[in-house]
């Protein structure tokens, strides 16, 4: 051992307790950094996962804003395809839709969306194609050219005690509008919702991959929806496009709103 006389201090000059002083340095150097709750996502996130544990801190929310490789999810493309796992309904005769409307009638939720023949050449439009509304076991394909747009289906649009989950459903509406004026009643627009909450990726992929760790199947999405028989992989994407919205919904609704993430992370 030496000694520094002017300061007091004793010098370790075996290479072992160098060593070993290193090695207490670098972990008093850890425990003076995490021995707090983190007071930052920044500060948090950096963080190894065994350190947030010990730190008692809940894992970083996702936010695609501030993403890193640590915190972000999954790629879209490398989660596992969602199919609607119930059975499906297509209503294709204007005798169809009333039956169809006092079942879900009794339904507090549906999940909502609409199919529209695609366009490719510039100026072309096409009015909707297909109306689906889902519950979790159910869900019903209507054929607008072929049943119509009846005043069944408009009065359970219309009825504010149903609330019915899309995504974009401004656009869905505008659209159904043209077909038959009425007044839209009891929607949802996860996008708006997601938007509340500072979500920043607010599309229906997004939010099934975030919120049920699966993708939709797009192989499909330019097809053909105005076509007399619709094939089985048109149905299923049809009826699992509204399915998840009504899944996807209890979900967002629970997430804490930008305003209580931002108060959350001053505490």
């Amino acid at each position: 051992m030496s000694t520094d006389s002017s300061a007091g201090v004793r010098h370790a000059s075996h290479p072992r307790m160098k060593f070993i002083l290193v090695a207490l340095l670098s972990s008093s150097l850890r425990i003076g950094r995490y021995s707090r709750a983190p007071t930052s996502r920044a500060e948090l996130s950096g963080m190894p996962a065994t350190e947030i544990e010990k730190a008692g801190a809940a894992p970083p929310r996702y936010n695609e804003g501030d993403m890193d490789l640590k915190t972000a999810p999954p790629h879209p493309s490398e989660l596992p395809i969602l199919r609607f796992p119930g059975e499906i309904r297509v209503v294709d005769r204007p005798e169809g839709v009333e039956p169809m409307a006092r079942d879900l009638a009794r339904e507090p939720l549906l999940g909502f969306d609409t199919e529209t023949r695609p366009t490719f050449l510039k100026g072309q439009k096409h009015l909707p194609a297909l109306v689906q509304l889902a519950t979790a076991d159910r869900a019903y394909i209507i054929q607008l050219r072929r049943a119509g747009f009846t005043a069944a289906l408009i009065a359970l649009l219309s009825d504010p005690k149903v609330l019915k989950i899309g995504v974009g459903v401004r656009d869905d509406l505008t659209a159904l509008q043209q077909l038959s004026p009425f007044m839209p009643q009891g929607f949802v627009d996860l996008g708006d919702l997601a938007k509340s909450k500072g979500i920043a990726q607010r599309g229906a992929r997004s939010l099934t991959a975030r919120f049920l760790q699966g993708r939709l199947s797009k192989s499909v999405q330019t097809s053909n929806w105005a076509v007399k028989d619709l094939s089985e992989r048109q149905k299923t994407y049809a009826a699992t496009d509204a399915w998840v919205c009504l899944r996807i919904y209890p979900l967002l609704l629970a997430e804490p709103s930008a305003a209580e993430s931002q108060a959350g992370g001053r505490e």
